[in-house]
C-alpha cells in the first residue's frame, strides 16, 4: 500500500501499488490464468488465449466494428434478395402458362434471374447460420462483460472502503504513537527520580527497563543520557550505550 493523491476526493489516500504487486509480464500472465479459472468456476464463460501465440483478444471497439460489418453484410444481402424477388414476381406476371398443365414457360433471361435468386437465397441461409452463431457469442460476451462490470464496481467499492479503513487505522495508529510518546516523556522524570534515590533494587530494575526501552527504540541514547545524568548509574548506562552502538556499527559493516 502507498499514499497517492486521489482527484476524486481531492486528498491523499492509500492505494495498491501495481508495480510492487505485479513483478513482470510472466507473473501477470499467471494472475490472469488464476482470475479466468476462478471466474469460470463461478459460472462465467471467460476464454484465455493460447500461450506462445501472437493472437490477441479483440478490444471492445474492434468487436463493435466487426458487429457493424456483419450488420452491413446482412442488410446488403437482404436488399439483393428483395430486389431479385421483385424481379421474379414481375417476371411471373408476364410468363406464359403451358396449356392444360400447371407448367410455366420461362425465357432464358427469366431462368437466369430465378437461378440467381436461388443462389442468393442459399448463401443467405448459410450466412444466417454464421451470423446467428456470432450473435449468440456476442450475447454471451455482453452478458459476461456486464457481470464483470458489476463485479468490478463492487470490488472498487470494497477497495474504496478498505482505503478509508486504512486511513482511519493510520490515524488511530498515529494517535496511539503520540499517546505512547507522551507517556514515555512523562516516565523519564519518574525514572530519573528512582535513579537519584537510595533504593538499589529499584535503581537496578529501572536501568534494566531503560536498556529494554533502548533496544526497542522507545528511547534513544540522548534520552538515556538525560535520565541517568549525575546519578550513580550514569557510567553503567553510558557503557551500555557505547556497547550497543558498536554492535550496531559492526552489524552494519558485516
Amino acid at each position: 500500500m502507498l499514499k497517492k493523491f486521489d482527484k476524486r476526493v481531492n486528498k491523499e489516500r492509500y492505494s495498491i501499488s501495481k508495480r510492487d504487486y505485479i513483478k513482470d509480464q510472466n507473473y501477470l500472465s499467471i494472475l490472469q490464468d488464476k482470475y479466468c479459472f476462478r471466474l469460470n468456476n463461478l459460472g462465467f464463460k471467460l476464454e484465455r488465449g493460447e500461450k506462445g501465440t501472437k493472437i490477441k483478444n479483440l478490444s471492445l471497439g474492434q468487436l463493435k466494428g466487426i458487429t457493424r460489418h456483419y450488420e452491413r453484410l446482412a442488410n446488403k444481402s437482404k436488399k439483393n434478395i428483395e430486389s431479385e424477388h421483385l424481379k421474379i414476381i414481375n417476371m411471373l406476371k408476364f410468363s406464359k402458362k403451358k396449356a392444360f398443365s400447371d407448367s410455366i414457360i420461362l425465357n432464358g433471361e427469366s431462368y437466369h434471374i430465378l437461378l440467381k435468386y436461388l443462389d442468393l437465397y442459399t448463401k443467405e441461409i448459410q450466412n444466417q447460420v454464421i451470423y446467428q452463431n456470432f450473435f449468440n457469442d456476442l450475447d454471451d460476451y455482453i452478458f459476461n462483460y456486464k457481470e464483470l462490470e458489476k463485479e468490478y464496481n463492487y470490488s472498487q467499492k470494497v477497495i474504496d472502503n478498505l482505503e478509508e479503513d486504512c486511513e482511519k487505522l493510520e490515524q488511530n495508529n498515529n494517535n496511539l504513537i503520540d499517546f505512547i510518546k507522551n507517556i514515555l516523556e512523562m516516565l523519564k522524570e519518574f525514572f530519573r527520580r528512582i535513579l537519584l534515590s537510595k533504593n538499589e533494587v529499584d535503581k537496578n530494575k529501572t536501568v534494566n527497563i531503560l536498556k529494554e526501552c533502548y533496544e526497542k527504540e522507545l528511547y534513544n541514547s540522548y534520552d538515556l543520557i538525560d535520565i541517568s545524568k549525575d546519578t550513580d548509574k550514569e557510567i553503567e548506562v553510558n557503557d551500555f550505550i557505547k556497547e550497543e552502538t558498536l554492535e550496531k556499527e559492526y552489524d552494519y559493516f558485516d
